[in-house]
C-alpha cells in the first residue's frame, strides 16, 4: 500500500501538471503577466525544478533522506495533496468567474471566494501540494521543499504585489490589508 499512495500521487502530480500546461498554452497572449528578468527566472526555475525532480525521484521508491516508516505520515501528506488541488481547482474556478477570460480590457480585482480568505491561494495549494507529496514519499526533503518552495513564491507574491497596486491602486492597497497573503488569519 506504501508504493500504492506514492504512486497515485505521482500520477496525480503528473496530470495536474499537464493539464496545467495545455491551459497555460491555449491562455498564452492573453493572459496579463508579470515580467521577471532572466535571473530571477533562472533562480524561480532551479528553486522548483530541482526539488520537483527530486520529488519525482523519491515518489518513484529512490530513498535519499527517508523519514522512519509511519503510516500516518504518509496518509497525513496524501490529505495534504488532496486538499491542495481542491484548494488550487477552486482558486483557479473562482479566478476564471472572476475575469473571464482575462486580457488588457477587462481587469477586474477578484476578491470573492476563496480570495476573499486570501490573496494568493494558487501559491498556497502548491505548497500543500508538494509538501504533501514528500511527505507521501516519506522523505525529510519535505522540510528543505516547503521552506525553498515558500520562499520563492513569498518573493513572487511580493512582485505580483506590486504589479498588481501598480494597476489597481487603493482598490489593491485596501483589499490587501484586510486579506493574509497565504493563510487565513494568520499570513
Amino acid at each position: 500500500m506504501e508504493a500504492g499512495l506514492r504512486y497515485v500521487t505521482l500520477v496525480l502530480i503528473a496530470f495536474w501538471d499537464l493539464f496545467l500546461g495545455i491551459r497555460a498554452r491555449q491562455a498564452n497572449g492573453r493572459k496579463l503577466r508579470t515580467k521577471y528578468p532572466l535571473s530571477k527566472t533562472i533562480v524561480y526555475g532551479l528553486v522548483f525544478y530541482i526539488p520537483l525532480i527530486l520529488l519525482v525521484l523519491e515518489l518513484l521508491g529512490l530513498k535519499l533522506l527517508p523519514l522512519p516508516d509511519s503510516r500516518f505520515i504518509q496518509i497525513a501528506g496524501f490529505f495534504f495533496v488532496l486538499l491542495g488541488f481542491v484548494l488550487r481547482f477552486v482558486s483557479m474556478i473562482t479566478l476564471a468567474r472572476g475575469l473571464g477570460i482575462p486580457n488588457q480590457k477587462r481587469n477586474r480585482l477578484v476578491k470573492e471566494g476563496i480570495y476573499n480568505l486570501v490573496r494568493h491561494p494558487i501559491y498556497t495549494s502548491l505548497i500543500m501540494i508538494y509538501t504533501g507529496a514528500f511527505l507521501v514519499a516519506q522523505s525529510y526533503l519535505f522540510i528543505a521543499m516547503f521552506v525553498l518552495l515558500a520562499t520563492q513564491l513569498y518573493f513572487r507574491s511580493k512582485n505580483e504585489e506590486r504589479f498588481l497596486t501598480s494597476l489597481f491602486k487603493g482598490e489593491y492597497i485596501k483589499y490587501k490589508k484586510r486579506t493574509k497573503m497565504f493563510i487565513p488569519l494568520l499570513f
